[in-house]
């Protein structure tokens, strides 16, 4: 049977009802399922994997490939800072967690890793 043929066991069947009638204002989250359906949405699409050969695992956040990719179009911090509508210590910010995921020691490096994949 494939996956979208298979019956849901009790418990999700619920979840996913009670799903339902909150997204049409019907219903509100129980407390107990309430943390897990929040971080779930927030996980998801959150994090983007990244695959590098000899550098396996490598998850870079929403916001961490937008920067990396006005790194690749040239900008700098401020023209960053203002594309997105941040401040420029939140760039640098990005930018060093990129460089720190990426094990590379400055912005043309993580470019240059990006563009041979």
């Amino acid at each position: 049977m494939g996956r979208a043929a298979r019956p849901l066991a009790a418990g999700a069947a619920y979840e996913v009802g009670a799903l339902h009638g909150l997204l049409q204002g019907r219903r509100r989250c129980l407390q107990t399922s309430s943390p897990r359906l929040i971080e779930e949405f927030r996980e998801r699409g959150r994090r983007h994997k990244l695959v590098l050969a000899e550098r396996p695992g490598v998850e870079l956040r929403q916001r961490e490939w937008e920067v990396l990719e006005l790194l690749r179009e040239g900008l700098s911090t401020p023209e960053i800072a203002r594309r997105l509508f941040i401040a420029d210590v939140t760039v640098r910010s990005h930018v060093s967690a990129i460089l720190r995921k990426l094990r590379v020691e400055s912005r043309d490096d993580a470019v240059r890793l990006i563009e041979e994949r």
